[in-house]
């Protein structure tokens, strides 16, 4: 599927899922009592499954477009890190160890 089917398959799903709920609404609370109970409940399974499916499908669609490469992104050169970045703690202190354990084997 490509991003956008899944993504109007999702939105669809969702509403399909939503009308679903109004169904069970309707059952479970009509204009003349008793509702019933057991068909509202069959009717919202149904509904939190096909909106659940929707809500999968839309966030499936989501990470592939976060996951793709911006649009032209190949024709740009990778950047090469400047030495003014400042590195976290650990790498600071196992770089400052290098260089002092390069500096003894220079000296000896």
């Amino acid at each position: 599927m490509t991003i956008w089917t899944r993504e109007i398959a999702g939105w669809a799903l969702i509403a399909l899922g939503l009308l679903i709920f109004y169904e069970c609404y309707q059952v479970l609370v009509p204009v003349e009592p008793p509702g019933k109970i057991l068909e509202g409940a069959e009717l919202a399974l149904i509904g939190i499954i096909v909106f659940r499916g929707g809500l999968g499908l839309l966030k499936s669609a989501l990470a592939v477009r976060v996951c793709m490469p911006p649009r032209g992104a190949g024709d740009q050169q990778r950047a090469e890190p400047s030495s003014g970045i400042r590195r976290p703690w650990p790498f600071r202190f196992a770089a400052k160890l290098q260089s002092q354990s390069r500096q003894r084997t220079l000296e000896h």
